[in-house]
């Protein structure tokens, strides 16, 4: 079992997505809607969409008027176009995981984030075969026997793995991926008391829930990842090739964007944090307001030395890649330590 906080962003139905179509004199509400509740219904209605908008124009034939009426299409917003690029960027993974586990989904009217995590998710495992997400926290149903208390992650922060079986189900269809297994390479046990259970002799599986220090877990899909990367592109690529005979190259690009947001200013942060707590800094190190880096785009935080006070400084900092999360880079610990000893005694020693 496998719970987590994503950063994802649930997706509605395109329907409040569309604009008004407009004669030149008067103002005509079009809506337009899926005949069904199929990915092949919402790939196709977003792909109608996005000519609409693109083009800004459309020909109607309405009952009770002789000649067909050209009106004109208003943009959409930049909220709505991106919602609209997000939902047809799912629908397309959607229909290439239909594909591959020969299966037709019966969608929601909305999806949930944690629904678009897990397309994610497979989508990934069955065209990389391993990989890395964002994840602060994650909770695993784990046998007391599989657990050994004198090690980490049980006894401080550190490694952890595990097998969370051979089927991801979406939309009530169950997929058979193949063994899943994860590894966490910074967990911190998050709900201790657990830890009684075990000790009381508890035989029954135990919720087990981990901050993730550093927001990385990585995914092996078993059956995939032993694969070639061309034989895992290729069958993409051909499905890329199918979907450019019918729409233009901005919407089949998308397919093999990812569905998770950037790293925002929070995200960075909350790693920042983590990576001080797993280096063993004390508290009197904090992570300062992130700023994005003007030679990489990345985030870089300040980390500064800062007493009960209020006196401190800055004494190195971190560079977080605004997409993976991961620590690119950050002020050497020795060089950081040597700063903060310089700056403490300046502070403790002045006036």
């Amino acid at each position: 079992m496998l719970q987590t906080d994503y950063p994802f962003d649930g997706v509605r139905t395109l329907d409040s997505l569309f604009p008004a179509a407009q004669p030149q004199d008067e103002k005509l509400e079009i809506g337009l809607q899926s005949s069904d509740e199929t990915v092949d219904g919402r790939l196709l209605l977003s792909r109608a969409v996005f000519h609409l908008v693109r083009s800004g124009r459309a020909v109607l034939s309405l009952p009770g008027i002789d000649e067909p009426q050209e009106v004109a299409v208003s943009p959409l917003s930049e909220s709505a176009e991106k919602r609209l690029l997000y939902g047809a960027k799912l629908y397309r993974k959607l229909k290439y995981i239909e594909r591959v586990f020969s299966v037709k989904f019966s969608l929601p009217g909305e999806i949930s984030s944690e629904v678009v995590k897990r397309v994610e998710i497979v989508f990934r495992g069955i065209t990389e075969g391993a990989f890395s997400t964002r994840e602060p926290r994650a909770t695993f149903l784990i046998s007391p026997e599989d657990i050994n208390l004198s090690e980490p992650p049980y006894l401080g922060p550190g490694q952890f793995d595990v097998s969370i079986g051979e089927e991801i189900e979406l939309f009530d269809r169950p997929l058979k991926v193949g063994p899943i297994t994860i590894h966490i390479d910074k967990a911190e046990l998050a709900n201790p008391r657990i830890i009684d259970e075990i000790q009381k002799g508890s035989e029954e599986p135990v919720a087990a829930r981990f901050e993730i220090l550093d927001n990385q877990m990585s995914f092996r899909f078993e059956n995939y990842a032993n694969k070639s990367r061309e034989d895992l592109v290729e069958p993409l690529e051909r499905f890329k090739q199918e979907l450019a005979l019918e729409e233009p190259e901005e919407l089949v690009a998308l397919v093999s964007d990812p569905l998770a947001k950037d790293v925002s200013s929070d995200e960075a942060s909350q790693i920042a944090v983590g990576w001080t707590f797993y280096n063993r800094l004390p508290d009197r190190y904090c992570p300062q307001e992130p700023e994005v880096d003007g030679s990489t785009g990345h985030w870089r935080v300040p980390i500064w030395l800062v007493y009960a006070n209020g006196e401190g400084g800055p004494v190195g900092d971190l560079l977080i890649h605004k997409k993976s999360g991961v620590v690119l880079s950050h002020t050497p610990m020795e060089e950081l330590r040597s700063k903060a000893m310089a700056l403490a005694d300046t502070i403790l020693h002045a006036g």
